[in-house]
């Protein structure tokens, strides 16, 4: 199927496909209506939490991690994780 018959089928413009400014809008408009109401100390909290986190990661010493193997464990870790979605994904009938 063509990329045009789609566009038709669906009735979209080729500039509407990629144009996320909709959806980002509403979220930046529901995030200010949250805000203004009595949810705002919620909001702060985690735009300060997010914060840390992201100082946190940054501070993170990485030298020591590779030092200790930490970070051989987690690469482990990760991959064994992947396997596993992977085998997920595979389908487990039989044609």
């Amino acid at each position: 199927m063509s990329l045009p018959t789609v566009m038709r089928d669906t009735q979209l413009v080729g500039q509407h496909l990629f144009d996320h400014t909709p959806v980002v809008r509403i979220e930046i408009e529901r995030f200010i209506e949250r805000f203004e109401k009595n949810e705002r100390h919620r909001e702060f909290d985690g735009i300060l939490r997010a914060s840390h986190a992201l100082i946190e990661a940054a501070e993170t010493p990485v030298e020591a991690l590779f030092n200790t193997g930490k970070m051989q464990s987690l690469t482990n870790d990760v991959n064994l994780l992947t396997e596993r979605i992977q085998k997920l994904s595979e389908p487990t009938y039989a044609k």
